[in-house]
């Protein structure tokens, strides 16, 4: 991979983390925002799945069902 050392820049607020940091039924919420910051693409990319196309700028991403739900 080209891109080997990216780095993330959020703004939370003490509220926001308490609530990320949360465990409430087993889901570690900060894993998933952690593996949505992963999704996002570094550089324009289009994106082709099975009848559907798109385009997607840096710093968004495109996840399936079945993505979002592992």
């Amino acid at each position: 991979m080209r891109y080997t050392n990216i780095r993330y820049s959020i703004t939370l607020n003490r509220t926001q983390i308490d609530y990320l940091a949360d465990e409430i039924h087993g889901v570690s919420r900060l894993a998933c925002l952690g593996t949505f910051l992963s999704l996002a693409a570094i550089e324009p990319v289009t994106v082709k799945k099975k009848g559907f196309s798109a385009g997607v700028l840096p710093g968004r991403f495109i996840a399936s069902k079945v993505e979002l739900a592992e």
